[in-house]
């Protein structure tokens, strides 16, 4: 169903999702609990993140995307919802084979239903501002959604982040992944085109022994630009304007993945950190298929921000960086067109000697 954000609509569409709470509420009887996913899909302003709506309530354009998810939903709808998710939870059907084995697919309502999850694709980074977020991480925290996938770039377009979004979906509807961070890990390794516009950030519940626990990461790919897929503005010099000067500069050694940060205005340069292996703050998704694509706890630590400036190079990356200099002197010589070799090579004489000397 879908339910356009207008202005003085937000009253009709409780009204709409409140048929379709009912229709929930049916499925939960029937002891085949709803799976509900919600698709947000909008504009959201580059500096404030208010996202572009006219709900018609007190103050238009300026609520939070908590508050325009839920207005428009209704609470009859939510509360539908989580009856769906507790009867999902609960349940302990074993579904057994005519010989008393196990099956090899899983029909029961802990399986394959009761799944809440929100997809925000805004054209802008929601749920990379504070305020945002934390109303984000509010609603899997209060039990309203048990996961909420965001994208962080501003390339979200239908067609860059669709797919994915499908394909999310799918595997948790049809093929039953219960799991929210291992579906999403596994289609990323074999779809990672998405990651070439945007990164995804996902907050999630999941278990542990029996308790219920919030946990937020996000997901990015190493580029040309960006170190472990994170744009890193800090630079080790003090005073240095690193908001508007800093770069980070990939390079990779001849011997390893090597990577390290260079600040365009101070030109300082930090130590290399390999990206072949995890870090206090960066782990690879899955270092055998795609060596490229980090996750990282978010929000970031202030711990992550300095990484580079507190890096310090060790004996291995001192070696290797000496090899690479000396690599890259014999390249740089070596590349010079042979008309320019031919000419160096005539144009060497002895000391005391002119051009025109003759040897004796």
């Amino acid at each position: 169903m879908s339910l356009p954000m207008k202005a003085g609509c937000h009253n009709s569409d409780v009204q709409k999702m409140g048929a379709v709470g009912q229709w929930v509420m049916r499925s939960v009887i029937n002891d085949t609990p709803s799976n509900i996913f919600v698709i947000m899909d909008t504009n959201s302003n580059a500096y404030s993140s208010i996202s572009q709506h006219t709900s018609g309530m007190t103050r238009p354009n300026k609520h939070t995307t908590s508050e325009i998810v839920q207005t428009h939903l209704g609470k009859p709808f939510l509360t539908a919802m989580k009856a769906a998710s507790l009867a999902a939870r609960e349940d302990e059907t074993m579904e057994t084979t005519i010989n008393g084995g196990t099956p090899w697919y899983n029909t029961t309502p802990k399986a394959r239903g009761g799944r809440r999850g929100l997809f925000l694709i805004t054209c802008g980074a929601v749920m990379q501002v504070k305020t945002e977020f934390e109303k984000v991480l509010a609603m899997v925290e209060l039990d309203l959604f048990d996961f909420v996938i965001g994208f962080g770039g501003s390339s979200t377009l239908p067609g860059f982040v669709g797919p994915t979004v499908q394909a999310f979906i799918r595997a948790a509807a049809v093929f039953g992944c219960t799991d929210v961070w291992e579906s999403l890990c596994n289609l990323l390794v074999t779809n990672p085109d998405v990651l070439e516009h945007t990164t995804v950030t996902v907050v999630y519940a999941c278990y542990v022994d029996g308790k219920r626990i919030v946990e937020s990461r996000e997901v990015a790919k190493q580029s040309a630009h960006r170190a472990f897929g994170y744009k890193f503005s800090a630079c080790a010099n003090e005073g240095c304007n690193t908001s508007m000067s800093m770069t980070d500069t990939i390079r990779v050694s001849r011997t390893e993945n090597m990577v390290r940060m260079t600040c365009g205005k101070c030109r300082w340069k930090s130590a290399w950190l390999p990206t072949d292996q995890d870090n206090n703050h960066f782990l690879c998704v899955q270092p055998t298929t795609t060596p490229l694509i980090f996750w990282h706890k978010f929000p970031p630590s202030p711990g992550l921000h300095k990484l580079f400036v507190d890096a310090i190079a060790d004996d291995h990356t001192k070696k290797g960086k000496g090899t690479e200099n000396l690599v890259h002197t014999n390249i740089s010589s070596s590349r010079r067109p042979a008309k320019l070799r031919r000419l160096s090579g005539t144009m060497q004489w002895r000391s005391g000697e002119t051009p025109n000397s003759e040897e004796g």
